[in-house]
């Protein structure tokens, strides 16, 4: 490590309890990654003996993602292939900075452009519906949803970099940042327990709340 670092003239290690790279030693870890998925795919065809080794990778995703379409996405791979999955959850804007910074060698992200070094595809769109069930409706919209019974009603949102619910409410309601009640929950799957109990009104992907719409356990 210390002859590395001597060979860039810069720290690649803080030196904390745990220790954590720098910024030069995420772009360096990105590196290391992007190499051992390349030297993974290529050894195994040059020595056979070493074939049985698995794939690592590691991926960022967004919650949703994850809750819905990714998994089924993957299974035939991972029945196929000896892989290792090392799934980072976090906000869908902020997936490609794991990319970026080295921690991921790829991302389900909002940003449509590659960064150098990678390639972008479009994947297709996850369409989403507010939501919420029949006793929340009748106990917070009897009079309708408006921007004075939004402004009473509690919502949820993913963690404090999820401005999807706020944008929404913006967008259709004119409703100001710091004027709704807000639950942080960072999960998924708990959005959908949130909204059928009657807890808060939710944006939930429509793939994820079909089955609940379909027997009215909620509405949109």
């Amino acid at each position: 490590m210390k002859q590395l670092e001597k060979w860039l003239a810069q720290p690649v290690l803080v030196r904390e309890q745990p220790p954590r790279p720098t910024a030069v030693g995420k772009k360096l870890l990105g590196l290391y990654r992007r190499v051992r998925l390349l030297e993974q795919e290529l050894v195994p065809e040059l020595a056979a003996d070493l074939g049985d080794k698995p794939l690592s990778v590691s991926l960022a995703t967004n919650a949703d993602s994850l809750a819905t379409w990714l998994l089924p996405s993957l299974f035939p791979l991972l029945e196929s292939k000896r892989v290792e999955l090392d799934l980072i959850v976090d906000d869908e804007g902020r997936t490609i900075e794991k990319l970026k910074n080295g921690e991921v060698v790829g991302a389900i992200s909002l940003e449509p452009q590659s960064i150098p070094g990678c390639v972008a595809d479009y994947l297709g769109r996850v369409d989403y519906l507010c939501v919420a069930s029949p006793s929340f409706i009748k106990r917070y919209f009897s009079q309708g949803v408006n921007r004075e019974t939004l402004m009473k009603a509690p919502a949820v949102a993913y963690d404090q970099h999820d401005k999807m619910h706020q944008k929404f409410v913006n967008q259709h309601f004119n409703i100001m940042r710091g004027n709704i009640l807000k639950h942080t929950v960072r999960s998924s799957e708990a959005f959908v327990k949130l909204a059928v109990a009657g807890v808060a009104y939710c944006l939930i992907p429509k793939l994820q709340i079909q089955e609940e719409l379909e027997s009215g356990a909620s509405s949109n």
